[in-house]
């Protein structure tokens, strides 16, 4: 295992431990995967976009329900304890916040969609997806992460898409 979890479960609640760093990876894999993608086909990059993001708001729901009833979520990523090693911490306000951010994240990338189309040429479209995407992330990093220098690294993250 790359990181360590602590706190119970079995199944889906033990899986449920592993989600907060898969989110941020996820999304930042994505977002590289939305640059590639839009090599080949413009069109597919809203629905990378769209995708990711409306599967990283199941997984928060996941964690949250985790989080209501085992308890608070400390991953440690490549099992190093904090001071040394970065830490994922998820409770109750971090998952709420979490939902907040990819709900508001999905609602936006939905509204915006027309808006896109229409303002921007084809190849800039490619550049938006992958920049929001990587936005996203950095954003749901920042909720996510139980450690001051993990959290400069996405705050430097999400502020580059600005």
């Amino acid at each position: 295992m790359s990181g360590h979890a602590k706190g119970g479960g079995q199944g889906l609640m033990l899986i449920a431990e592993q989600f907060p760093v898969l989110i941020v990876t996820t999304g930042v894999f994505a977002g590289y995967t939305i640059l590639l993608a839009g090599l080949v086909n413009r069109r597919s990059c809203f629905f990378i976009s769209l995708a990711t993001i409306f599967s990283h708001l199941v997984l928060s729901f996941f964690i949250l329900h985790h989080v209501l009833t085992v308890g608070t979520i400390h991953y440690w990523l490549g099992g190093w304890r904090p001071p040394w090693g970065i830490e994922y911490v998820v409770d109750g306000l971090n998952a709420y916040v979490l939902i907040i951010v990819l709900f508001v994240s999905l609602v936006a990338a939905i509204y915006s969609k027309r808006s896109v189309e229409h303002e921007l040429e084809a190849r800039k479209q490619v550049t938006f997806y992958t920049i929001f995407q990587l936005l996203v992330a950095g954003l749901c990093g920042v909720v996510l992460t139980g450690d001051l220098f993990n959290l400069y690294v996405l705050t430097e993250v999400a502020s580059l898409t600005t």
